[in-house]
This record gives C-alpha cells, structure tokens and sequence, in this order.
C-alpha cells in the first residue's frame, strides 16, 4: 500500500505569458472509491503540440480528454494495456482531427501519461515530451536526453513520431518503483532541451519543489521560451516523523495513513468484483471492452504526392490506412484461436531456413562482457510484512477469477482459409458464465474485518495505556510538590505540573472520556488548591454586581455603612465631581446627592473630590476650580435632607491634582496633600480639629520618623491611630503624632504596587488601640487586593479567575463591613461595585501534607 501522499506544483508558459495553472497538464481519479476504475491509481497527462500555431491548443484537449475517458472506461486488469488502449485511441481521434483539416492546420502531439498506484509508477511516452523521476537521490531521464550523453545535439530530441501522424503509433512504456521522498517530473520538450543534467539532478533531488518550480521557471525565462509546460508531483510522506504520538497532529496524520490503507484494501476488492461484473456483461452482449468503437472515415480519392516530400506534417498520407470494416478476408490467427496451432507451426518449419551465421568465427572476449547485476532486493516493512498474507489471498483470487475456464476451453475446429466473414463471433470469446469463489471472498472479508477488529483494539488499548501513564506521571509531579522542603521547589514542581496538564486538555482524545475528564479535573483543583495555599491565593468566584454608576466615570472613592442588613454605599465620580448614594438591593440606578452646581445656603457647590463618615454623619469636601478659592466642607443632614456648608480656611494651598487624602476621626479632619513633596509640609499631616474649620490646621506629626518617608505615602487611613501606606505595601502606624510600628509585607511574585489601604474595624474592639482588624492593600496594576495581618502575614491575595468575565482593570477602592464569617467585600471597579463573601484564607500547606516557608516580617517599634 501507498506510504505517501501527493502534493502537485505546476505551471505553464503560453505566448510569454505564466499560468499557474497549466491547460496542457491533467489529472484524473476515479469519482469514488468503490467504482471499478479505483483500482487503476491517479492519472497525471502531458500533452505538447509540435506545432503549437496550428490549432494546438484544440488538438492538446482532444489527446488528453479521450486518454481519460478511455483510459478508466476500459475493463482491463492491466494497467498498462490500459494505457496502450488510451493512447491507441488518442492517436485515432487526432489522426481524423488532423484528417478533416487544412494541411497548413495538422498538427502533431507528444504526451506523457504517468500512473501513480500504491508504490508503482507506470509511465507511457510517445515523443516530443519528457519525465523525470527522482528515486532516492537519483535521476532517471524518460527518455534518455541525447544531449546528456555529451555526443549527440539536443535538437535530435524531436523524432517523428508524434500522435496524429499515422494509425500505427507506439507508445514507449516503462516502470519505476516510488516511496515517500520521490518525485516526478513532467515536462514539456522545448524546456528539456535547455535543462542541463547538473541542475536537473540539483533540482530533482537536493530542493524542495517549491523552489526547484520557481528555478525552472527562471530558466525558461532566461531562454525567452515562449511555450513551455511543467508539472512536479512531490510524494510526502503520509505521517510526520517529527509530530508527538498524542498530540492532535499526530493522531490526525495516522488517522488518515490507516484510512488510505483500508481504503486501498476495500477499492481493491470492490474495483476488480465490479470489474469482472462489467466484462461478463460485455461477453454477454457480444460487444467488445475496447474503447475505440471506429476508425474515422477515408477519403474517396488520394492525392498525388511527390515521393521525395519529406513532409509528414504538412501533407496527406500517400496511402489509405487498413480499415476493419474493408471488405478484404483478414488470415486466421492461430494466436487467437481462429486456427490450429500445429498447423501453423508445421508451416513455419517447412519454410527454408537463413542462416544467419559470419563466415569466420569471431572470438569473443567474456571478460569484456559486462554480467547485469540483479538489483539489489528491498527488505520489507513491518507493515508489509503484516499484510503480505492477504494481499497474496488477494492476487490467487483475482489470478483464479481471470483463468477460470480457460484451460478447459476446447480448441477451435480449423476454418478453410478465407472463410471467416467479417463480423463473426471469434472463438476465444467466453461462452460461459464465470463462477465466482462467494467463499474465497467471504473468507478474504472475514480475515480483512477480523485484522481490522483486532488492530483497533490493540490501538484502543495503547492509547488507554498511554493516557495512564501520562495521569501517573502528573500525579507523581503533584506528590512531589507537596513534599517538597521548601515553597520555591513546590512552585517549580507545579510550574512543570501545569504545563503537563495542558497538554492533556489539548489532547481531544484524551478529554473525550468522561472517568479521564474526572480526573484530570480534579487534579487540576488540587493543583490550584497547593498553590493557593503557598502564594496564599483566593479567587473571587461569585462576585456579583451591586450597582453601576449612571455615567461611565470612573469611581473615586467608596464608603460602605450598615443599614438594618442592607449595606448604604456612598461613592464620587473622578470626573464629573459627583456624589452618589445607593441602597444595596434596591432597584434602580444611584441618587445623586451633592453634584457641582448644586447651590448649598445660596452658593454653588465645586465639583466633590473627598467623602467620609464624620460622627457619623456624612460629609464631602469640593475642590474649586480656582486655584485661589477656598474649599467648602458640606455637612448632610439626615432628617432633613438638606446640606450645610462651612468654608475651611488654608485650602486655598492644596494642591488640585492630586486632590489630598482627607480623614475624619472625632469630628476633626486630617488632611495628607498627595501633591506636594517639595514644601515646608511635605509629607505632613494637617489637622483640623472639630468645629475650628475656619482657623488655620496645625501639623500633627510632631516627631522624627525616622527610616519611615512620610513624602513618599501614596494613602492614609484613620481609626484612632493613623496608618500611612507607601508603594510597597509597607505600613507606617502612627498615634500622638508619633510613629510607633512600621509592618512590611513580603516580597511577592509579580512585586506588590500599592495605591490604597482599608483598615478593617474589629467589632468586638472596645478602643482603637484594641482594634486588630486586617489591612487591605488595594494593587490595581496587578488586579488584586493583599490582606495583611498587624504583624505583616500574608492572610491571602484576593483576585479573579483568569477565566472569569469580570476584570479588575480600573481596582480604585475597596472597603470590607461586617464580622465573622459573614464579613462583605466591595470592590470599586471602573464605574461598577462588586460584592461578595470574603473568602477563608487558603489552608496551609502542612495541611496538604508538605511544610511551608513563607517569610513573616517582625513589627520593630519605633523610638
């Protein structure tokens, strides 16, 4: 059976012109693969017309349409008798095409036809054309080029002989053995006369085919040919030896190598059944199988033609070819039964004999006598040594189908000579149905079927064996893992883990069965869950949304307070300056409580940077446009619905932008301006203290911080005690004024970039000093949010699924409410708030029975 599969390149030149596409090169396969003709193999024809002006383009098509058509019509077992039989009737069909026209119109045709079947290649030739075959690394040159042998001019390459000019024209046949890695090559006789033997065997057998048809194209060009035609079929090689055994490629590519066989196998059997169907048929109705039904009609009168006219082109036959249907009595044949056999023998001996001999006996040199040598003999695949029994059942049924009654034919009596009129019945036709071996067949399909049955449950199972093998070796890596001493070899053991268990969910073979699906599903969760417990991750699995902002501006700040079991939240637009409140589920959009514009005791509000809980009470402060302006502080009463408003005196210095971190805490406010770092008050902390908003603040941090840069706080946070965060997560605690504990968090894959700090309220915390409520560091450009325990442990890293619809791109607050395992988790992302349960902490690894390494960092008092 074939081991290759056919990829064809091919181009023409017409008038100077390219054509990717060649009108003078043709293929054809049968039209499915149960049809008799299936077993013939591809066809590939070259025509070329000698004279290429005078309707060669007409009489090309002719030659190659009824080579086709004759070719698989014809009910022959022989591949090469079919093809004498094509061409025998192209050559008809030309010869009355050229019979009906001018003389300055006939023309004569090469062509090539090559047959591609399993791994035999059957070519016949009629010149002018040329083929090529490439079989491991060497060339063969169908013919042989004269101009190759360095004694004889290429322009004796173009001998008369050409279809068209006679009804005798032979056809050179040959046969050549190819495998995958071969390549054929079909050419027209015009760019074989300038192709040279180096850069053929350079071309043919050292390129790829892609670059050896662009090659030969230059090299037409470089030669101004005008007409020149080319076909390369390269034979590939069914499966790639670099392709994984699982992977989908591989398992496609073998999965098409078994159906081709089994599809060669079946053609086999189905194409010489339907064949045998077709000539018993043919017998019955006394027609022939040939596909040539007439000659075409002579001429009444010849012409008188000069004997010494050499052209064969240009003019008429000098005499009326032999037709069949002539009234002259054709000679029995002995060879097909017509006569004795011993009688012609008996004649031929009584004839007086020649002798042939030299006068002289010449010496002969032995020695000098080259003795051929045998090709060498090609061992045999595996494959073929698997298969070797049913395709030798095969060719003894087909061997008993095709001599079934012939040796018990009885003789045809002898007939007087001339005696046979024209149209008689022969007597070698069959006169008697052929029995066909119904058991021999049955037995075939059973050990086909049997073969077949037994080679996919051996795959079947290997391929069950092998999916085992890869589920042991991804639990062996989790195993690994988890006893691993410390948690950087855990991690690189999950790293080499994860990238295996990809490969299994790219495997669709592997994914089709529910048990493996089971499996490798629950690997994977104890995967995530073993890195969770190391990087301390939580994934934010059923964040639901709670409301959205009416425009599409960002939120700025988010103030979450109990109400009665449904959570009031207090937010601002960076954009627009507005404030909005809203009733955690209720329907509808957000109020907008305090907007710019608004006018508060006769005066119109700036747009509204900063809001907060003071005493309870909701408060926001606005940040006028000009620079020069002083900010207003509005107070919202709850009973009324009314604001009041109080101007503080000193904002006139804040900075706008950044707007500074502003925090309430017994009813005075301190203020952090974000925006200055090179003034007196830089990184200082102004405090306003209640009621004295129209008195000048006064800096409240009285003491050396030390190592802390308090210029370099990117959010405050307030509960009694003041905690500056800084970019890398670290946390300076301040209270009185001093700075009295600084908590780092550890080094963390990818870094930790900090932006804003929720300190969580204990409920059970009777004073702030006894509040050990977690800090929450929101990391917007790594989408998550870090909790922190007061002696720097990390408790877990907050995030969403990558698989998830929700993305924590614009994460610019967070705020947490509650107590226990009830507590609620709000996450201002974009224009939207999200919430849900706060998740466990993951378990630790001990847990899943390894050690743990991870770093805690110790709180160092500050003097």
């Amino acid at each position: 059976m074939s081991r290759y599969k056919l990829q064809t390149y091919q181009f023409g030149i017409v008038n100077g012109l390219r054509q990717d596409v060649s009108d003078r090169i043709n293929s054809a396969m049968p039209n499915n693969l149960f049809a008799p003709e299936a077993r013939k193999g591809h066809l590939f024809v070259l025509t070329d017309a000698v004279n290429e002006g005078a309707r060669g383009k007409e009489a090309c098509d002719l030659v190659t349409q009824t080579i086709i058509k004759t070719f698989y019509a014809d009910t022959s077992f022989s591949i090469t008798s079919g093809l004498r039989n094509a061409l025998k009737a192209a050559n008809t069909a030309l010869y009355e095409f050229n019979f009906k026209a001018a003389h300055h119109q006939k023309t004569a045709v090469g062509c090539t036809c090559a047959v591609l079947r399993n791994n035999d290649l059957y070519i016949a030739q009629v010149q002018p054309t040329q083929a090529y075959v490439a079989h491991r690394g060497q060339l063969r040159a169908l013919p042989t080029n004269p101009s190759w042998q360095g004694n004889v001019s290429s322009s004796t390459i173009m001998p008369p002989n050409a279809l068209g000019t006679s009804l005798f024209s032979e056809p050179e046949m040959f046969r050549n053995v190819v495998e995958a890695g071969d390549m054929l090559v079909l050419c027209s006789s015009r760019l074989a006369r300038v192709l040279g033997r180096a850069d053929a065997e350079r071309m043919f057998c050292l390129s790829e085919a892609s670059a050896s048809l662009e090659e030969l194209y230059a090299i037409a060009r470089r030669n101004s040919l005008n007409e020149a035609h080319v076909a390369l079929i390269d034979m590939l090689p069914f499966v790639d030896p670099n392709s994984e055994l699982l992977s989908a490629e591989g398992l496609a590519e073998r999965g098409k190598a078994a159906a081709s066989v089994v599809g060669e196998w079946i053609s086999d059997v189905t194409a010489n059944a339907a064949l045998m169907v077709r000539r018993e048929k043919d017998d019955e109705n006394g027609e022939p199988s040939s596909a040539i039904d007439e000659l075409p009609p002579m001429p009444a009168e010849l012409e008188e033609v000069d004997p010494r006219d050499m052209g064969w082109l240009n003019e008429r036959p000098r005499y009326r070819p032999r037709s069949l249907r002539d009234a002259e009595q054709w000679l029995p044949s002995a060879y097909l039964g017509e006569t004795s056999m011993v009688a012609a023998i008996q004649a031929a001996s009584s004839a007086p004999s020649i002798d042939l001999t030299d006068m002289e006996p010449l010496p002969v040199d032995f020695a000098a006598v080259p003795v051929p040598q045998r090709d060498p003999v090609v061992p045999l695949t595996g494959w073929q040594k698997f298969t070797a029994p049913f395709r030798y059942l095969l060719a003894a049924i087909v061997t008993y189908i095709a001599n079934f009654g012939r040796n018990s034919r009885p003789m045809a009596p002898p007939l007087p000579r001339f005696a046979q009129a024209r149209g008689g019945d022969l007597s070698y036709r069959r006169s008697r149905r052929r029995n066909i071996p119904w058991t021999l067949i049955a037995l075939l399909i059973v050990l086909v079927g049997g073969g077949w049955f037994y080679v996919q449950d051996r795959r079947t199972q290997n391929t069950e064996a092998a999916y085992q093998d890869s589920l042991n070796v991804a639990n062996s890596k989790f195993e690994t893992a988890v006893k691993a001493t410390d948690d950087r070899a855990a991690l690189e053991e999950l790293g080499e883990l994860d990238t295996h268990l990809e490969t299994l969910a790219s495997d669709q073979g592997y994914m089709s069965n529910p048990t493996r699906k089971a499996d490798y599903l629950a690997l994977r969760k104890k995967s995530d869950n073993l890195r969770a417990s190391i990087d301390r991750t939580s994934f934010l699995t059923d964040l639901k949304l709670v409301t959205t902002m009416p425009t599409s501006d960002t939120i700025g700040k988010l103030i979450v307070t109990p109400n009665t079991g449904k959570n009031d939240l207090y937010f601002i637009g960076t954009e627009n300056g507005a404030l909005y409140s809203y009733t955690e589920g209720s329907s509808g959009q957000p109020t907008s409580l305090l907007k710019d514009g608004d006018e508060i005791a006769g005066l119109p509000a700036a747009p509204i940077r900063s809001v907060m809980l003071r005493e309870g009470e909701l408060a926001a402060i606005d940040a006028p446009p000009n620079l020069n302006a002083q900010s207003n502080i509005y107070f919202y009463l709850r009973d009324t619905k009314t604001w009041v408003s109080r101007t503080i005196q000193g904002s006139e210095l804040w900075t706008r932008q950044p707007f500074p971190d502003i925090e309430t805490y017994g009813g005075g406010l301190y203020v952090y301006d974000l925006g200055r770092t090179d003034s007196a008050t830089a990184g200082e902390i102004l405090r306003y203290r209640s009621g004295e908003f129209a008195n000048l603040p006064e800096n409240w941090i009285t003491d050396s911080t030390g190592d802390f840069n308090t210029k370099a706080v990117v959010d405050i946070a307030i509960d009694g005690r003041i905690y500056m965060l800084q970019p890398d997560g670290t946390v300076g605690i301040f209270e009185g004024g001093s700075l009295i504990d600084t908590v780092s968090v550890p080094a963390l894959d990818p870094p930790l970039r900090a932006r804003r700090l929720f300190v969580e309220q204990e409920v059970s915390a009777e004073t702030f000093r006894d509040n050990q409520g977690h800090f929450f560091i929101v990391d917007a450009v790594n989408q998550r949010v870090i909790e922190v325990n007061r002696q720097g442990e990390i408790i877990q890293q907050l995030k969403v699924p990558s698989t998830s619809t929700i993305k924590l791109e614009l994460l610019n607050d967070v705020a947490v409410v509650g107590s226990g395992s009830s507590k609620m988790l709000y996450l201002a992302n974009s224009n939207r708030i999200y919430s849900m349960v706060l998740p466990s902490p993951p378990p630790p690894r001990e847990s899943l029975g390894g050690t743990t390494t991870t770093p805690t960092v110790q709180i160092t008092p500050t003097p």
